[in-house]
């Protein structure tokens, strides 16, 4: 991997994505898309080969923000990683192949409110976050957000979410 690369994620606030494989552009864009819509930056990357799981969670263990995103061609995944979960236990896993590009926006965007302590968004809650918006009524990516203090609904929701996960990935 490229020393540029690594120094630069290790010392500015920004989500490292990155692609093992061809990864076509519509996710790339829409991974970078639900990132810039909450304000956080991004930099991507190409990995020529490499396990997307142990490449991914390495990347975040590096990055400044603990979150990295990783789109892989064999694997036909994408998945969002914290360092502090097991190298085999991202976040959210995502295939790669036969998803609405809204899919992937959203965990663009739950990269961001990890690292921002938002409430994640679920498949549910699309209709309502993740309609597009007209270029001239977004905001700034700099400008700040309020943060949200947890409910007890929210925080069962995301504990539902990340079991419903791993029991997915025992199977």
């Amino acid at each position: 991997m490229e020393r540029d690369f690594l120094e630069l994620i290790a010392n500015k606030p920004l989500v490292p994505v990155i692609m093992v494989g061809q990864v076509t552009r519509p996710v790339m864009d829409a991974l970078l898309w639900g990132l810039e819509e909450e304000g956080i930056p991004a930099m991507e990357t190409n990995l020529p080969e490499g396990n997307i799981q142990q490449q991914t969670w390495e990347i975040a263990r590096q990055s400044r923000l603990n979150v990295a995103i990783g789109a892989g061609q064999l694997e036909q995944q994408v998945i969002l990683h914290h360092r502090d979960l097991a190298t085999d236990q991202p976040l959210f896993t995502e295939s790669l192949s036969g998803q609405e590009i809204r899919v992937y926006r959203r965990l663009g965007a739950n990269a961001a409110r990890l690292i921002k302590g938002n409430p994640l968004v679920f498949p549910e809650d699309d209709a309502e976050m993740m309609e597009p918006l007209p270029v001239q009524t977004r905001a700034p990516a700099s400008t700040p957000q309020q943060p949200v203090e947890p409910t007890e609904e929210l925080v069962t929701r995301i504990v539902v979410e990340i079991v419903q996960q791993l029991l997915a990935s025992r199977k």
